[in-house]
């Protein structure tokens, strides 16, 4: 299955889930192997959920940015989630951000 850019990039999760009938599970395995978090998304509310820290310690080598990207999250609001838990030595350098 192949989530469409345009889709990506203006639909929420919950659209997503809809259109294409997938768990967000299924959903992130397919931005990571689509590398979807390489392109901005639409912004949505919340914190972060026990999946969403799943993906953090169990992806090498994404920026915050990317990272955002992929939970549909602001940059300000991923890195104060990502540091809040603990997670900012796990992630990639922005250093090297796209």
């Amino acid at each position: 299955m192949k989530i469409d850019l345009s889709d990506w990039q203006t639909m929420t999760y919950e659209q997503l889930q809809n259109k294409y009938t997938i768990s967000k599970k299924e959903l992130y395995e397919l931005v990571l192997s689509q590398k979807l978090y390489l392109h901005s998304t639409v912004t949505e509310r919340g914190k972060l959920t026990e999946l969403e820290e799943y993906y953090i310690v169990h992806t090498d080598n994404l920026s915050v940015s990317q990272l955002a990207n992929m939970f549909h999250k602001s940059y300000n609001a991923m890195l104060m989630q990502i540091k809040t838990k603990g997670y900012y030595d796990r992630i990639k350098s922005n250093k090297n951000k796209h």
